[in-house]
């Protein structure tokens, strides 16, 4: 009798450490995913702003990020989620048309991995990130 009741608490101790755990590493869980998201995005920017940079340096105009994998200064286009990133003369645009990809979250965390001023984030529904280099 004792080990069926000394069993019975163990099952319900491990169900209480199990609901623990999915409630407290949830929170943690989405965390770590917003931070590896802007982590993707800053590195993403940065092989633009490089390969864009380089491009000048030897003498090419750059209009479009088609031309940098053109010219063999990115192997693709980036992309984020399924969309694509956009290039004006000092912007790097990426827009979306749903909801829960750029998230206010996102924008926190991409502020602060760049200098006040660099980006501009946009969340929600046709939210957008802008990057000026």
């Amino acid at each position: 009798m004792a080990n069926i009741i000394i069993t019975i608490i163990a099952i319900a101790l491990v169900a209480v450490a199990t609901l623990m755990s999915v409630y407290y590493g949830g929170a943690a869980h989405k965390a770590i995913k917003i931070r590896a998201q802007a982590a993707t995005i800053k590195n993403q920017i940065s092989a633009m702003a490089a390969a864009k940079k380089m491009s000048v340096i030897d003498g090419n105009s750059v209009s479009s990020l088609a031309d940098l994998v053109n010219d063999g200064y990115l192997t693709d286009v980036p992309s984020y989620e399924g969309y694509s990133w956009s290039i004006t003369p000092t912007i790097f645009t990426i827009s979306v048309a749903t909801e829960d990809i750029i998230t206010a979250e996102l924008c926190l965390s991409l502020d602060d991995m760049f200098d006040a001023g660099q980006i501009s984030c946009n969340p929600g529904e046709f939210g957008n990130i802008d990057f000026t280099f």
